[in-house]
């Protein structure tokens, strides 16, 4: 799996290197930075300072042919991220969008890392269709959606008696699960 991630990596500066986006000699830092290290292919870019975030997520586009979108919609199914959990998607800034008969739309802000896409499809089962955003945008959302899912525990909690607050934090997400007579569930 490396090797092909690796390769596609090396194909994608190839092509920048093409359009001029990138001299050679700074391909060849990314190069020597993306196999020496474990960073993602988009920070690995930004930190050198190659390039822009929104601009590499043109480049991911052209290259791959895929749409890039600069914010994720404000509407988008909130059931898929249920059943993934927020610290899933954060560690592997990802985000579900849809799903759809035959596919699930998924935002993510490194294409030629697919083992959080893999994940994905085979949990709904479907087959991806990829959005490329700036990372930061995942992010963002990712915060925002922590954020909601926390003040709905908070809110919920203030009514609820301290014996029905559950501080076990097995699933390691940080939200604590509150526990009512009619089952209360939040993002996780």
């Amino acid at each position: 799996m490396y090797m092909e991630k690796s390769t596609a990596f090396s194909e994608f500066l190839t092509f920048m290197e093409d359009r001029r986006i990138l001299t050679a000699e700074a391909a060849k830092r990314a190069r020597n930075a993306y196999g020496s290290t474990d960073h993602p292919a988009d920070t690995v870019l930004i930190e050198l300072g190659l390039t822009r975030e929104t601009d590499l997520a043109q480049h991911f586009s052209s290259f791959l042919n895929l749409p890039v979108m600069d914010r994720i919609p404000d509407e988008f199914e909130t059931s898929l991220i249920r059943a993934v959990g927020l610290s899933f998607l954060e560690a592997n800034h990802v985000l579900p969008l849809s799903l759809s008969e035959d596919r699930l739309t998924i935002g993510v802000a490194d294409p030629f890392s697919r083992a959080a896409v893999d994940v994905l499809s085979y949990q709904f089962d479907r087959e991806p269709e990829l959005r490329i955003f700036p990372r930061s945008a995942i992010v963002d959302k990712i915060r925002l959606l922590r954020l909601t899912s926390l003040e709905a525990v908070e809110s919920v909690s203030s009514d609820a008696a301290v014996d029905d607050i559950d501080t076990d934090d097995s699933s390691g997400c940080g939200i604590s699960r509150v526990r009512r007579r009619s089952s209360v569930s939040f993002l996780r």
